[in-house]
């Protein structure tokens, strides 16, 4: 009963400590920083998630300029400003920008926020789409995290 129990806060404790970065994971990623595949690496899953969020801001951006939609025309380019600002951040990061990644970062916090703020003030308040928000979040900073760490270790050793 008592294994059962550590197992199971340590389960807890990894779930709540999801932006701790393994030791093995970190080194793993420095030592195959330019023999594997650039998406196997974080800083090119990094630049993927950021190529993603830019295309999704850019698609929010198409739907807010559109036609019968002026209430939401600082909206539009707020998301226009964010699309251009991810892909190119994005791009450094791919070259091993710590500066992007750190841009990266408060950025994605940035936009996390301004959508909370838009899902609080609808006449029907989407929890949905707020958690959803918060979880993609979570995801995009232990990556750009991570990518921060290993360009970070990368220089520590050069």
């Amino acid at each position: 009963m008592e294994a059962g129990r550590r197992e199971g806060w340590k389960t807890l404790r990894r779930w709540l400590l999801w932006w701790k970065i393994d030791p093995a994971e970190l080194e793993r990623q420095v030592e195959g920083y330019e023999k594997v595949h650039r998406l196997a690496t974080a800083r090119g899953f990094g630049c993927l998630l950021a190529v993603i969020a830019a295309a999704q801001a850019a698609y929010g951006a198409g739907l807010a300029f559109s036609p019968g939609t002026a209430a939401l025309f600082s909206v539009a380019w707020f998301q226009a400003g964010v699309a251009l600002s991810f892909a190119a951040l994005g791009g450094f990061l791919l070259r091993g920008s710590r500066a992007a990644a750190i841009g990266l970062m408060v950025l994605c916090t940035f936009q996390t926020v301004f959508i909370a703020d838009c899902a609080l003030h609808l006449t029907e308040p989407a929890a949905s789409f707020l958690l959803l928000s918060l979880a993609g979040w979570a995801i995009f900073m232990r990556v750009f995290y991570l990518s921060l760490r290993v360009e970070r270790e990368r220089t520590r050793l050069a």
